[in-house]
């Protein structure tokens, strides 16, 4: 059970958001200057003084982590917005939707921390057990988007198409037409070095982010690309 202090900080800051998710998930997590430096970028963002965000991290420096949680809170301050997720194939968008930000958005700690995300299985009301809401939270996963519901002040949830968001996951290659984002968040576009080297790869991931991706951004939207730097010619290099 979280203090009302503990709330109330997580609500008015990423970076205190993520000192109390990280520990669910990651115990190996040592914070160090970057970390917050990384948090405070997503916290501008978050607060719309972005309209690109570029960050050029290398390996195992705990972006992946923040990035998840970044999208996750984004999605609690911003539920009737619609959010592009974009990496390197449809086997890592598939996934990271399943393993990771809907094993944060489905903890009992952002639950608690946010109580109005709600999502379909939430409706049902009288299968209840512990047993069916797993049965019920597995069939929610089965592909890369879902909806995000919004209960009122009172738990009532309204599922008119105005009152709900969007997530997507997809990879370089996929379709994504009729999804347009409020958030577009493009994470290691391109997997490995091998693949930065390829002019192959690098000219049909650019062409991708540039004709697809960000053809779906919404007036004022908010578009972070974040990942290793193998080539000069990447997407942070097209930008």
């Amino acid at each position: 059970m979280l203090t009302l202090a503990q709330k109330k900080d997580a609500y008015s800051s990423f970076t205190a958001y993520a000192k109390l998710m990280i520990p669910l998930f990651n115990y190996e997590f040592e914070w160090s200057w970057h970390h917050h430096a990384i948090c405070d970028e997503f916290e501008r963002a978050l607060n719309g003084e972005y309209s690109t965000l570029l960050m050029s991290i290398a390996p195992q420096s705990g972006k992946t982590c923040l990035t998840n949680l970044f999208i996750s809170y984004y999605i609690a301050k911003y539920p009737k917005r619609s959010v592009l997720y974009c990496t390197y194939n449809s086997d890592r968008a598939e996934a990271y939707t399943k393993n990771e930000l809907m094993g944060t958005m489905f903890s009992d700690m952002y639950r608690e921390l946010f109580p109005h995300i709600k999502f379909k299985f939430d409706l049902d009301e009288e299968e209840n057990t512990t047993k069916n809401k797993l049965k019920r939270k597995k069939s929610t996963l089965t592909d890369r988007s879902f909806s995000i519901l919004v209960a009122d002040k009172d738990g009532k949830i309204n599922q008119s198409d105005n009152n709900r968001g969007r997530f997507l996951a997809a990879g370089v290659g996929q379709g994504i037409a009729g999804t347009p984002a409020h958030l577009i968040v493009v994470d290691d576009a391109l997997a490995s070095k091998s693949d930065a080297d390829s002019e192959v790869m690098r000219r049909k991931t650019r062409k991708w982010v540039k004709n697809d991706v960000l053809s779906r951004a919404q007036p004022n939207a908010t578009k972070v690309f974040i990942n290793t730097r193998w080539h000069s010619e990447d997407p942070i290099g097209m930008m």
